[in-house]
C-alpha cells in the first residue's frame, strides 16, 4: 500500500477546493493508498471532511512549531512519496528531504532542485487547477478530470439553507468577503446592486461573509432602501458548511476573488466574479457557466494587498457591469 504525503502549507480555502481534483486523481490511480495531507491549521476544518484524505497533519510555519518537530513527525510516518502542491515553497521540499521520504515531487524553484527527485517545470498562463494536475502528472498520468467539487455538506446544513432561503422567486448570493483589502468592492456599490436586482429583475439577495464582515453587511442593509424586503443578511452567521449549502441553493452568486467564489464553482452555481489585483487566467471561477468582470487597468494584475493608486482595478467595475453579466447568465 502506497503511503503518500500531500504538502500545501500556504493554502487558503479556495486553494483547497482547487487542488481537490488532484487529490481525486491520485486516489483513483492508487486506490489502496493511504493519503495524508500537511496543511495550515486555517483549513483543517474544511479538509477534515475531504473524502480523499485519510489523515490531516497541521503545520503552522509562522508559529512556535519548529521545522525539526514536523520533520520528526513526518519521518515517523514512513511515507513513500511526498507531493508538494504549494507553488512557491522551498521549505516544503527541505522538510520532505530530511523526513527521508524517498520520492519527492514538486515544482522546480530556485533553491529546491537538490531536495526533489522529480522536478516539474512551471507552465505559464494556466489555471491553478491545471497547475496542481500538472504537478502530479508524472505519477497519476495526464488528461485527468478537472471537475471541481465541494464536499462535506450534511443534511443539517441543507435544512439550515432551506430555512433561510424561500423557494419563491430567484435569489442571488452576494459575497462581500475577501482576505485582501485590494480585492474589495465598495459597500455603496453592493447596496445599489441589491436595489437594482430587486427593482428591475425581481431578484432578492442574500449577503454572505465572515465574522469580520458583519459591519459591512450592516452598512449595506442601512444604505439600501427598504432592504428588509429583499435582502437576507447572513454575514458572520454561518459555518463553512452552511455557507456551502446557501450557495448551492442560490440561483446566482456574485463575488470578488475569494474562497467562496471557488466553493460556488465547485457547487456549479452560476458565478459572476469581480477581479482587480489578481489574474483570472490563474484564479477565475473554474468551469462553465461563470463570468469574470475585469477592467483593463495598466497596473493590474499586481497581486498587492495595499494600493496607493486608489484600487482603480476594482473602482472601475460598475454596478451596470454586474447587471449586464447577470442578464447574460439569465438568457
Amino acid at each position: 500500500m502506497k503511503n503518500i504525503l500531500i504538502m500545501h502549507t500556504g493554502g487558503w480555502i479556495g486553494d483547497m477546493v482547487l487542488l481537490t481534483p488532484a487529490l481525486r486523481a491520485l486516489k483513483n490511480k492508487f486506490s489502496d493508498c493511504r493519503m495524508t495531507m500537511l496543511l495550515r491549521p486555517l483549513v483543517y476544518e474544511l479538509m477534515n471532511r475531504n473524502p480523499y484524505l485519510d489523515e490531516i497533519i497541521t503545520y503552522d510555519k509562522h508559529a512556535s512549531q519548529s521545522m525539526n518537530t514536523i520533520i520528526k513527525q513526518l519521518k515517523s510516518k514512513a511515507f513513500d512519496m511526498a507531493i508538494i502542491l504549494h507553488p512557491n515553497s522551498v521549505s516544503s521540499s527541505i522538510i520532505a528531504y530530511f523526513a527521508h521520504i524517498p520520492e519527492r515531487i514538486g515544482l522546480k524553484l530556485t533553491g529546491n532542485s537538490f531536495f526533489l527527485t522529480t522536478k516539474v517545470n512551471r507552465k505559464q498562463n494556466i489555471h491553478e487547477v491545471q497547475r496542481y494536475l500538472d504537478i502530479i502528472s508524472s505519477v497519476a498520468g495526464t488528461n485527468l478530470s478537472d471537475k471541481l467539487e465541494f464536499w462535506g455538506i450534511r443534511q443539517e446544513d441543507e435544512d439550515f439553507a432551506k430555512s433561510i432561503i424561500s423557494s419563491n422567486g430567484k435569489i442571488a448570493g452576494i459575497n462581500i468577503s475577501t482576505t485582501w483589502q485590494t480585492k474589495r468592492w465598495k459597500i455603496e456599490k453592493f447596496a445599489y446592486l441589491t436595489e437594482i436586482l430587486y427593482n428591475q429583475l425581481d431578484i432578492k439577495s442574500i449577503l454572505t461573509g465572515g465574522k469580520s464582515d458583519v459591519s459591512i453587511g450592516q452598512k449595506i442593509m442601512e444604505i439600501a432602501s427598504n432592504s428588509g424586503e429583499y435582502i437576507i443578511n447572513q454575514t458572520g452567521r454561518t459555518t463553512l458548511w452552511e455557507l456551502g449549502a446557501i450557495i448551492k441553493h442560490c440561483d446566482y452568486y456574485i463575488t470578488c476573488d475569494s474562497g467562496p467564489m471557488h466553493i460556488s464553482s465547485g457547487l456549479e452555481t452560476p458565478t459572476i466574479a469581480l477581479f482587480g489585483p489578481t489574474d483570472p487566467i490563474h484564479h477565475r471561477p473554474y468551469g462553465e457557466g461563470n463570468i469574470v468582470i475585469k477592467k483593463d487597468i495598466e497596473c493590474s494584475p499586481c497581486y498587492k494587498r495595499e494600493c496607493k493608486k486608489g484600487i482603480l482595478c476594482m473602482e472601475s467595475i460598475n454596478v451596470d457591469d454586474v447587471i449586464d453579466a447577470l442578464c447574460l447568465l439569465m438568457r
